[in-house]
């Protein structure tokens, strides 16, 4: 895990700055990501780009990621589904010791926002972030023990039946925060931060 490198420019897909992928998705249509075991990836484990019907089912990823020049957070690890991706699914899959966000989905400046995505019963627990920036539905995920920047966040479509607990953040969101969400049956306790936003 020796990639030592900071986010990418802000019109700039993390596709093209990021190598050291498990599997790079980038522009298909069609692709079923099933049964694999990542472990050491210097980048993301499976990042999806410019897609559309990626089902990503039953994997499982540890001890991945990398930092940045400056030792922080450069989001690596996990799945990043990211520039316009539509009818994407993360489901039943296992994440645990990664250094950057475990599941995220992000669009670069003035390109297509994700849509239509799917992020169900995952146990997302033990990394450095849980789950951010999600749209779409995440449904029924256990997202535990996440830390230090916390547990779910800035997601946006439906959050119901989650298990959002023990997360923590060293500065904003501890376990649930900023997310513009119909947000419903969830078991959110025992999150918390250094400032405002441990509560949820």
């Amino acid at each position: 895990l020796a990639e030592s490198k900071g986010l990418p420019p802000y019109d700039r897909t993390f596709a093209d700055h990021f190598a050291a992928n498990g599997i790079l998705a980038q522009g298909v249509e069609g692709l079923d990501v099933g049964g694999i075991r990542f472990r050491n990836i210097a980048g993301f484990a499976v990042l999806v780009s410019g897609s559309a019907g990626v089902r990503i089912d039953s994997i499982s990823v540890a001890d991945s990621g990398s930092r940045g020049p400056k030792g922080r957070n450069n989001t690596t690890g996990g799945v990043l589904v990211e520039d316009g991706s539509t009818k994407f699914q993360i489901v039943d899959s296992v994440f645990r010791n990664i250094l950057g966000n475990a599941v995220w989905t992000h669009s670069r400046y003035q390109a297509p926002r994700n849509a239509d995505g799917l992020i169900r019963g995952n146990t997302i627990s033990g990394n450095s972030a849980g789950a951010a920036f999600c749209s779409g539905l995440v449904r029924d995920n256990a997202i535990t023990g996440n830390g230090p920047a916390g547990g779910l966040y800035f997601c946006d479509g439906e959050i119901a039946g989650n298990r959002i607990v023990g997360n923590y953040a060293d500065s904003y969101g501890g376990g649930l925060y900023s997310c513009a969400a119909d947000i419903h049956n969830n078991v959110i306790a025992g999150n918390s931060a250094a400032r405002e936003g441990g509560g949820l």
